[in-house]
């Protein structure tokens, strides 16, 4: 169940966060360059470029990672939770505005740093690599 969750988390803040960086550098979501005056950019690009591949990409490759039992997956879904933790708390202090969705996904980066130790099934834990199930 623990896993199951921490897909359904992973998969959704990639799909938005590689959605939301697309649309922030097409300029398709509409944000004010107003928000921008308190960073270090002059648009949207960069900060779109980062959504999509840092967060959205983090949580792509803790997906597949967990998903598909690649890798060790506790580590790259850590990792994505504290990138999406981090994403909103600079975006908070940065754009100095707040909303539900910061609130949704500052929730959902906990969540999965939360369930990330659960990204291996039990079954596989201490079992040497190659061993029969």
């Amino acid at each position: 169940m623990a896993r199951t969750s921490l897909i359904v988390l992973l998969a959704f803040n990639a799909v938005s966060a590689l959605g939301g960086g697309v649309g922030v550098m097409g300029d398709a979501i509409g944000l004010p360059l107003s928000w921008l005056r308190l960073t270090p950019f002059h648009s949207y690009l960069v900060p779109g470029i980062a959504l999509f591949a840092v967060v959205g990409g983090s949580a792509a490759v803790a997906l597949a990672a967990v998903a598909w039992r690649l890798w060790s997956p506790v580590w790259p879904a850590a990792a994505s939770g504290v990138i999406m933790v981090g994403w909103i708390v600079a975006e908070v202090i940065w754009i100095r505005q707040f909303s539900w969705l910061q609130l949704a996904y500052l929730v959902t980066g906990t969540a999965v740093l939360a369930l990330a130790p659960h990204a291996v099934p039990p079954r596989a834990v201490g079992r040497p690599l190659g061993s029969p199930r």
